[in-house]
C-alpha cells in the first residue's frame, strides 16, 4: 500500500495542502478545498504552523505532526539558527531541507553561500550556510508593492499585470504616472538584489513562492551583468517537499514510541 501524506503550508495568506504518495507529488490545492473534500484517513499530516486556519476537530482528525515542536532558539534539529525564536515556520522549514542538501551527508556540495527566495504575499531572502541559518531579510511581494500606491491621496493602485509588463520597459525614462510607479518598484527591488549578491556572493540563488518565476528575469539579468559564478534554481513548491522530508525524519524517530499524546499534537501559533 502506498504511503500517504498530506503537508499543510498554513503559513501565509493563502495555505494549500500538498498530496503526495510515497515521495510523489500529486497535487498542490486551497485548504479549502482540502477541508471540504474526502481525505484519507490513514494519512500522515503534518503542518508549518496552525494559527486560525484549522478547527480543534480537524487538528484531532488529521493527528497533524508539528515539526515546530523541535524548534529552539539557536537549533532546529541538525540546523543551527543564528536567528531568534519568533522565526516563521515556512522559513526555518526550508532552510532546514536546503542545509541537509548542500552541508549534511555524504553527497552534500559545500557551498560558500545559498541565497533562498521565497516571493509570494512578502518575499523572504535568507542566507543559509555551512554555519546554518544566518538570517535574512522580508520585503513586501511584487503584489503589495504595486499596490502600494493606493495609500496616496491621488494615486492608483497598480495592477500585478502592470507591474510585469512595465519590467520589459524599465530602462526608458518614464513619461506616465504608472509607468513611474512601476519602473520605481522595479528600482528598488534591482538595488536590493544587486546589493545582496555583492555583499553575501552566494552560490546558488534557491527561488519558490508564487511569485518566483517573476522575480528569475530580474535575477538572471543582475547575475549576467555582475559577471557573477551564481545560478539560479527555481523549485516549486518547496515547503511541500521540505515538510515531507521533516514528516519522514519524525516519524523514523518516533513511531516505535509514538504515544497518542504525541501523535495529537497541535501546531504552535506565532
Amino acid at each position: 500500500m502506498k504511503l500517504a501524506t498530506y503537508t499543510l503550508d498554513l503559513g501565509n495568506s493563502h495555505p494549500t495542502v500538498g498530496e503526495f504518495q510515497n515521495d510523489e507529488l500529486k497535487r498542490v490545492i486551497p485548504l479549502i478545498q482540502f477541508l471540504q473534500g474526502p481525505r484519507n484517513p490513514d494519512a500522515i499530516s503534518i503542518c508549518s504552523e496552525v494559527r486560525a486556519h484549522l478547527t480543534p476537530e480537524i487538528i484531532t482528525a488529521l493527528k497533524l505532526i508539528s515539526p515546530m515542536e523541535q524548534f529552539t532558539q539557536g537549533q532546529f534539529f541538525n540546523l543551527p539558527v543564528l536567528y531568534s525564536s519568533t522565526l516563521g515556520s515556512d522559513r526555518l522549514v526550508q532552510a532546514h531541507e536546503l542545509f541537509n542538501e548542500f552541508y549534511a551527508g555524504t553527497t552534500a556540495r559545500h557551498f560558500q553561500a545559498i541565497q533562498l527566495i521565497d516571493s509570494g504575499t512578502f518575499t523572504t531572502v535568507d542566507l543559509i550556510t555551512a554555519r546554518g541559518f544566518e538570517g535574512g531579510h522580508i520585503l513586501p511581494g511584487l503584489n503589495l508593492l504595486a499596490r502600494s500606491f493606493e495609500h496616496g491621496a491621488k494615486l492608483p493602485a497598480l495592477s500585478l499585470e502592470q507591474l510585469l509588463s512595465f519590467y520589459r520597459r524599465k530602462k526608458e525614462l518614464p513619461q506616465t504616472t504608472p509607468h513611474a510607479m512601476g519602473l520605481a518598484v522595479w528600482k528598488m527591488m534591482e538595488g536590493f538584489f544587486r546589493g545582496w549578491l555583492r555583499e553575501f556572493h552566494p552560490d546558488r540563488i534557491i527561488l519558490t513562492g508564487g511569485q518566483a518565476q517573476n522575480l528569475q528575469p530580474l535575477l538572471q539579468e543582475i547575475i549576467h551583468q555582475e559577471n557573477a559564478p551564481t545560478t539560479i534554481e527555481v523549485r516549486s513548491h518547496l515547503i511541500h517537499f521540505s515538510l515531507l522530508s521533516l514528516a519522514k525524519k519524525i516519524l523514523a524517530v518516533d513511531r516505535p514510541t509514538q504515544s497518542p499524546a504525541r501523535e495529537e499534537s497541535l501546531c504552535p501559533t506565532f
